[in-house]
């Protein structure tokens, strides 16, 4: 079945990510291939924010790990209660 996509972040537009993460997976080969994906990579150069993510249509959510999650994700407690707790 197909399944549809939707980004989010706390701001949208451009996700960023951490250089060092990067680095880190330099070597990785599904990371490689991944940023070469360009319809990978637009997913996370245009993301929703999550004020704007509708929960009630989504059937799944999935929370990165690393850093960014680790600081940015906390400030957005509240919402992504929302989200998780509706998602059907």
């Amino acid at each position: 079945p197909n399944i549809e996509l939707e980004f989010a972040s706390p701001k949208g537009g451009e996700a960023p990510i951490d250089p060092m993460s990067l680095k880190a997976s330099e070597h990785d080969e599904v990371v490689r291939e991944f940023m070469k994906d360009r319809e990978a990579m637009q997913y996370i150069k245009d993301t929703t924010t999550l004020s704007d993510v509708d929960p009630s249509e989504a059937c799944a959510v999935l929370f990165p790990g690393g850093a960014g999650a680790m600081f940015d994700l906390p400030q957005e407690q509240h919402r992504l209660q929302d989200i998780v707790t509706t998602v059907c």
